[in-house]
């Protein structure tokens, strides 16, 4: 027992701490993560690959989605511009009654009613057609009579995603009609250009199909009855002037202003020299902004008329 504790104060005595060890080389410490930043050749390749792999399948999930999304919209234009067509067909049968009048053929009349798709647009032209009108005229006439499309191609603008071509833009204002614009601006969130062109694309072949099939029954029908169907066009015309007239008196008013005005400048010694075109145009600006300036719609704070 002795010599064991003389052998361990021995040991006390001669221990001494261990040096210090020395500093490890930041060279060593980043090392392993060194080809991360700086890849072999073979490794680049690898990742180069890598990444080119990723990018051919996220582009593939990508068109996958939107081709989905295309299909959709599609659908849903079709289903939506269905009760249009077929109310589009029944007042084109009645435009065709108008446009044997003027002469056309049914593959004029589908033409012209396809690229067309305005009931009173459509009506000027065939009417000033049959008169044998300048081609100024027609132009005219139906630039004042549609304007309103210059506007709701401007609201359409806004329910556009930002990043839309500006080829989608221009070909969606070309598909604005009254009912087609309604149904473009109730579609929630953004609408896809494939929404409106399939819409757009139905009513417009049944419009242009109810025109050249009433050219053709206003060809093969008696005359008396072409007569008695050309008057359904009037019929809806006044369907649609005498709801607005009835809520607001200052509509009305105007009505039986364009009415006077259109008899007395029929038979006014300067005036009534005038076509029948360059007359309703004249009359339409001036009423229309007279009634404008006079008895302007009143809105409230929070936009509502």
């Amino acid at each position: 027992m002795k010599a064991q504790s003389s052998e361990m104060e021995r040991g006390s005595l001669n221990y001494s701490p261990a040096a210090p060890s020395r500093p490890i080389p930041p060279i060593t410490l980043i090392t392993p993560i060194l080809p991360i930043f700086f890849p072999s050749d073979d490794d680049f390749r690898e990742i180069m690959k890598a990444k080119r792999d990723f990018f051919v399948i996220s582009q593939k999930i990508s068109l996958y989605d939107s081709k989905r999304m295309n299909r959709q919209h599609i659908l849903h234009g079709l289903r939506d511009g269905t009760p249009i067509a077929m109310g589009y067909f029944a007042v084109a049968f009645s435009l065709g009654i108008i446009a044997v009048k003027a002469g056309l053929a049914a593959p004029q009349g589908f033409l012209s009613s396809f690229f067309t798709r305005a009931s009173a647009g459509e009506y000027g032209t065939y009417t000033l057609i049959a008169v044998n009108a300048a081609y100024v005229e027609v132009i005219v006439m139906c630039l004042v009579v549609n304007l309103r499309y210059m506007l709701m191609s401007a609201a359409l603008s806004q329910k556009i995603a930002p990043g839309t071509s500006w080829l989608h833009r221009l070909l969606m204002a070309c598909c604005v009609t009254d009912e087609v614009f309604g149904i473009s601006i109730a579609h929630p969130g953004y609408t896809p250009p494939a929404y409106t062109y399939s819409a757009a694309l139905l009513s417009a072949f049944f419009w242009a199909s109810g025109c050249a099939v009433g050219i053709m029954a206003g060809s093969l029908l008696p005359q008396p009855m072409v007569t008695a169907l050309s008057m359904s066009l009037y019929g809806m015309f006044i369907a649609i002037i005498i709801p607005p007239a009835r809520r607001d008196r200052n509509v009305l008013y105007t009505l039986i202003a364009s009415f006077v005005l259109s008899g007395l400048c029929a038979i006014a010694p300067v005036i009534g020299q005038w076509s029948s075109g360059m007359r309703t145009v004249v009359l339409t600006i001036v009423i229309s902004a007279v009634a404008a300036w006079l008895k302007p719609i009143n809105t409230t704070t929070d936009g509502e008329s």
